[in-house]
């Protein structure tokens, strides 16, 4: 999921995050591996990156809701990395 979203990032937004960014946000993964990661995801997607304008709005915009409810990044911490509030 964490590389769909920073390729998708990268490729639709002209201020895209960068993987160090990435690092900071999910420090429970390291540059390496989050670089190792992205390389992996595109190897098996073929580096066939395209996803349409309209996709990509709508999941941009549910995951930004999510994030704007109080305790949501808590609690995916807490379920991904045993991390948080």
């Amino acid at each position: 999921f964490m590389c769909g979203l920073l390729l998708a990032s990268k490729v639709w937004q002209d201020l895209s995050s960068w993987n160090i960014e990435f690092a900071s946000v999910y420090p429970q993964f390291s540059l390496d591996a989050i670089n190792r990661l992205e390389l992996a995801f595109l190897k098996f997607i073929k580096w066939d990156l395209y996803i349409s304008s309209s996709l990509y709005a709508k999941y941009y915009f549910a995951l930004r809701s999510l994030l704007e409810k109080s305790g949501f990044r808590d609690r995916y911490n807490q379920m991904v990395g045993g991390i948080g509030g």
